[in-house]
């Protein structure tokens, strides 16, 4: 049943997926095809699901926006945004949403926006060049698993665009601005892995 169930939540990630074009580079997730097509499918999934606006592969943004996106395998994914509305102001949109296909009762998406205070933005953007971000290589360097969950970050300002995956990181650059995208939000959201 439970393959039946998969398959289902599968087939229709890939519809949904192929109304949203690319939301990741190729390869962002492992090295083989075939692996990385089933992430890439699922992962768009739940940014489509809660409306987040595509930001790789020659996505337009006005002004800039710098996304955190935790995938866990056993609870729901988390996807934190700011972005620098036209109107020169800074926003912070906090999402949630359920994704594991073996719960037998799904949970509604969350979604919250606010303004973020210049402070909480330049805490976020300090972080970014702590981290020297824009020089971090986009892949991890060590394998993914199956239990435990993608940390993505991803920024675009205008025409440059830049991410970077790490499975499960412990102290690294990309667990840092992550920690500081789970922290500004202000909400809790149980276990973080």
């Amino acid at each position: 049943m439970r393959t039946v169930v998969f398959s289902a939540v599968l087939l229709s990630a890939a519809a949904l997926a192929q109304d949203t074009a690319q939301d990741f580079p190729d390869g962002a997730f492992y090295q083989r095809p075939e692996a990385d097509g089933l992430l890439q499918v699922v992962f768009a999934s739940h940014l489509a699901f809660v409306d987040e606006p595509r930001l790789c592969c020659g996505a337009q943004v006005d002004g800039a926006a710098y996304r955190f996106a935790l995938f866990r395998s056993f609870d729901p994914t988390i996807i934190i945004r700011l972005e620098r509305a036209p109107s020169d102001e800074w926003l912070l949109h906090t999402k949630t949403v359920d994704g594991n296909p073996n719960r037998e009762k799904r949970v509604d998406p969350t979604a919250v926006v606010r303004q973020a205070t210049e402070e909480e933005a330049e805490t976020l953007l300090d972080a970014f060049e702590r981290a020297d971000f824009w020089r971090l290589p986009s892949k991890d360097p060590r394998a993914s698993g199956l239990d435990g969950s993608h940390w993505v970050i991803e920024a675009r300002i205008g025409d440059q665009y830049h991410y970077a995956v790490r499975w499960s990181p412990e102290a690294s650059p990309v667990r840092e601005i992550g920690e500081v995208f789970l922290e500004q939000s202000g909400v809790d959201f149980g276990a973080i892995y």
